[in-house]
């Protein structure tokens, strides 16, 4: 069951019920040792999936989490 957190999403800073993105996919890097995450709303958290490569590198991640917060690419 997930939890559900009330807060301020990172990337639009709305007041909104968060859920939980795991900076790696799950569906790459398995759910073992898997805990890095960090907290965004449904309607970021759908765009930041929207964009996410199906098999991305670590770089791509954090790429499209940049891209999501605003901040620039880690390369180039």
């Amino acid at each position: 069951m997930k939890r559900c957190l009330v807060g301020i999403c990172p990337a639009c800073l709305n007041y909104r019920r968060l859920t939980t993105h795991h900076l790696w996919p799950k569906r790459v890097y398995g759910r073992r040792g898997n805990d890095a995450t960090i907290t965004l709303c449904s309607k970021c958290h759908e765009a930041l999936e929207r964009v996410m490569p199906y098999r991305p590198t670590m770089e791509q991640c954090l790429n499209v989490l940049f891209r999501i917060l605003g901040f620039p690419n880690v390369r180039g």
